[in-house]
């Protein structure tokens, strides 16, 4: 389990910031059934706004950020938490990595990415990418 703040501006700004989110790296051993959810934080009483956002994340093979991804949420939700169920194969070039995002520009939400496989318990490792 993951927490962090994610972002993400309207569509004609997304190339200039779409990369600056958080990123979550996903290392799969073998090839794995899981499920992914994203789950933004409760906004009342935090300073950050009386309901939740729409969010939603892509998974992404390690280094490059274009094209719909391998998978992720089919569209942004203004539910507290967005999930998907994937099968995910292990990537011989390094990690996946997830890429947790909310659609409105600027607008920015705590939130805990979690993943859940049944299986080896070390076939799955879910870490944060280190910001610059």
């Amino acid at each position: 389990m993951l927490s962090g703040r994610a972002r993400l501006p309207e569509v004609a700004e997304t190339k200039k910031t779409y990369e600056d989110n958080p990123k979550i790296k996903l290392e799969i051993k073998g090839k794995v059934r899981l499920l992914l959810t994203l789950e933004q934080a409760d906004p009342r009483g935090l300073g950050e706004g009386d309901s939740e956002i729409p969010i939603g994340f892509k998974v992404y093979k390690h280094g490059g950020f274009s094209g719909s991804g391998l998978a992720g949420t089919p569209s942004y939700s203004y539910n507290r938490e967005a999930c998907i169920e994937v099968e995910l194969a292990e990537n011989p070039k390094g990690p996946h990595v997830i890429l947790p995002t909310s659609f409105k520009p600027g607008v920015e939400r705590s939130f805990v990415m979690k993943v859940f496989w049944r299986g080896a318990k070390d076939a799955v490792a879910m870490w944060r990418e280190a910001e610059d």
